[in-house]
């Protein structure tokens, strides 16, 4: 893009670990039941709500996976946790949207609707932890990112991970999540059910996921970026 030299290039990946301060199950269990979350019930996208993050096809996919078999995944929500970015209108008219026709299909097997695609707002510092922890899966179909802490974040906690597979992600997330197309809804919603259906793949995400986090951590960015300030001082 700026037709620099590689040779002028360095880099120094950011770091992710798990916080210091990780809730006890009791504490966890107090947040979530402040938010109206159970554990293990919910898909979660965290992140500023704008276009680049492609939420809208997130939800419209969450309502395309979870209206099939309606009965059998009633108790799942998908939810949306980030202050409001630019031009996040859309992104509630297609919660909207998912809801009622979740609501819809609800009535038609003859259950009571409910909410089911719902927006937190900006997590307070001592719940987002526990809510991006006990997620069953962190959805993150993004169309462009620089980095995606977000995303490690996520994986340095052991939660299965859905990304999209543009910019920096597949690099970033390496065979530790499911990648997919992020213009491909029904790609996010094939994902979205294999965490749900497929208990060993989580299991085995997990694994992955903790061990590829590991590999990012300020300790090694650090050192990475003071042998930069050697080599142009010493060139």
């Amino acid at each position: 893009t700026f037709k620099l030299k590689p040779s002028k290039i360095d880099v120094v990946y950011e770091g992710a670990e798990p916080p210091a301060d990780l809730p006890r199950a009791g504490q966890a269990g107090e947040v979530l039941a402040r938010f109206g979350l159970v554990k293990g019930s919910y898909l979660l996208y965290l992140g500023t709500v704008e276009p680049r993050k492609n939420i809208a096809s997130a939800v419209r996919a969450f309502a395309d996976f979870a209206v099939r078999d309606y009965a059998g995944k009633e108790k799942l929500e998908f939810v949306i946790a980030g202050r409001r970015g630019w031009k996040f209108e859309p992104v509630f008219e297609a919660i909207q949207t998912a809801n009622d026709r979740l609501a819809a299909e609800a009535e038609r097997v003859g259950l009571k609707p409910r909410e089911r695609v719902r927006y937190l707002g900006y997590l307070p510092r001592d719940a987002k932890t526990a809510i991006v922890a006990n997620a069953a899966a962190f959805v993150f179909p993004s169309l462009y990112e620089g980095f995606g802490l977000p995303v490690i974040e996520a994986m340095s906690l052991g939660v299965p991970v859905i990304a999209g597979d543009r910019a920096s992600l597949p690099e970033i997330c390496g065979d530790a999540a499911l990648l997919v197309d992020p213009e491909s809804e029904r790609q996010i919603a094939e994902a979205m059910d294999k965490v749900v259906a497929k208990p060993e793949l989580v299991e085995a995400l997990r694994t992955k996921a903790r061990e590829r986090a590991a590999e990012f951590n300020w300790d090694r960015t650090a050192r990475e970026t003071i042998k930069v300030y050697e080599r142009a001082l010493n060139p």
